[in-house]
């Protein structure tokens, strides 16, 4: 099948800068430093499907008439659950399936071999996001997502320690200090707060929403911005680091320097 995009984003490697292919070539030759088809549609733009960069390791959308990328085929599915001897990969939450070919209207999913017709991955919980304690409604600063088991930081606004300088955008050495700081003041009882990587990051998205910065503000989440840093660095620019738009999911980087857009969700665990 084709893969989702979160299993296509899964044998990347983001420690091979440009010109890559970002892959280990070893397990995986003849890979194309460039744009890999997911099965996975844009939500809120039906008409493109999201692909992967193997070039640098961008992930977004193209036109799905478009017959410039290439295709790597994947079969087998995920253990039941996300623990920690196996590395599994949860559903994209995408659950519609679209026409390949304009106008691109939904359509029923049987057949087209779409991600939301195989629905890979690790299902969800129900409800996936509730307190530490496992209870709800969530009530407290702290979200415990019961899919991943990381505990996230309730407020978009970054909240915090007076010391820590509360604010909302920051440049990604600021991002960085600031769940320092959340540490060294035990903030919420906890000093193992950090910064999320890349794929802790994009593990918050939803697939099948179009908008997925509204959809956690529906979840428990308050303030969620549409841009954020991960503490994952570019490769190719290490004056780089990668973020996630939450507005549909894409993964790009910015300069580290750069801080009109750029916010900070902290997370542990």
């Amino acid at each position: 099948r084709l893969p989702a995009k979160k299993e296509l984003m899964s044998i990347v490697d983001y420690s091979i800068p440009l010109p890559g292919p970002t892959i280990r070539t070893v397990y995986f030759p003849n890979t194309k430093s460039s744009d890999y088809w997911s099965s996975t549609t844009n939500a809120y733009y039906p008409d493109y499907a999201w692909v992967v960069g193997f070039e640098y390791g961008s992930v977004g959308y193209y036109d799905k008439y478009y017959n410039g990328m290439y295709v790597r085929c994947v079969r087998g599915g995920q253990s039941g659950s996300l623990g920690n001897s196996v590395i599994s990969l949860p559903k994209t939450g995408q659950t519609k399936c679209y026409q390949g070919v304009s106008p691109y209207a939904e359509i029923p999913c049987a057949g087209t071999g779409q991600d939301g017709e195989l629905l890979a991955g690790v299902a969800w919980p129900n409800p996936r996001f509730t307190n530490p304690d496992s209870t709800t409604p969530i009530s407290g600063d702290i979200i415990l997502d019961k899919l991943t088991g990381f505990e996230w930081t309730k407020d978009g606004n970054v909240p915090g320690p007076s010391a820590c300088g509360p604010g909302t955008r920051k440049t990604w050495q600021g991002a960085l200090d600031y769940a320092a700081c959340f540490n060294t003041s035990n903030y919420l009882g906890h000093h193992d707060w950090r910064l999320p990587n890349l794929n802790e990051l994009i593990s918050l998205v939803n697939a099948g929403q179009a908008n997925s910065t509204v959809w956690l503000n529906t979840q428990g989440f308050t303030n969620t911005a549409s841009y954020y840093w991960s503490s994952t660095t570019y490769a190719s620019y290490p004056n780089g680091a990668w973020c996630v738009y939450f507005f549909d999911g894409k993964v790009f980087y910015k300069s580290k320097d750069y801080s009109s857009l750029m916010y900070v969700r902290c997370l542990r665990g």
